[in-house]
């Protein structure tokens, strides 16, 4: 609770400078999660994304997983060009991107990932695979 004292001005805003630290604490730690990092090491379109993803009243932790689900499903590069789209068109929020891929294109995967007993490994977050390196590692143990 905080007491401020009386304003007799029409839309005049009253702020606290500790309340002002407070919010911009509660808003920076968002930004330092894990998730958030894995989806702005998606470039430059997806951190342009979430700085309007930011400025909507949506909850910034759940659309931040549905994108990345959204990833995992469709690919990197098809989540990129649905997140450019839905900026020519004001559209931020992760069930505008997943419209758009849904009319777009069908999943690449069609298995469910696997889900682990420790729930902090279930978090790991991988880059895509070099599948050249996998095939040039068992080319090299066939010949060997």
């Amino acid at each position: 609770m905080a007491t401020h004292l009386r304003c007799w001005q029409r839309k005049q805003r009253i702020e606290l400078p500790q309340h002002r630290e407070a919010a911009q604490k509660h808003h920076r730690r968002y930004w330092y999660s894990q998730e958030v990092a894995a989806f702005i090491a998606l470039g430059e379109t997806a951190k342009r994304y979430l700085e309007h993803l930011a400025t909507t009243h949506e909850p910034l932790k759940k659309q931040i997983k549905k994108l990345l689900a959204l990833k995992d499903d469709y690919g990197a590069q098809a989540l990129l060009d649905a997140m450019q789209r839905a900026t020519l068109h004001q559209a931020f929020g992760a069930h505008y991107i997943e419209n758009i891929l849904y009319q777009e294109m069908t999943p690449q995967r069609q298995h469910p990932p696997v889900r682990l007993q420790q729930p902090h490994l279930n978090q790991i977050r991988l880059e895509e695979p070099a599948l050249a390196d996998y095939d040039a590692f068992v080319l090299k143990r066939t010949r060997a």
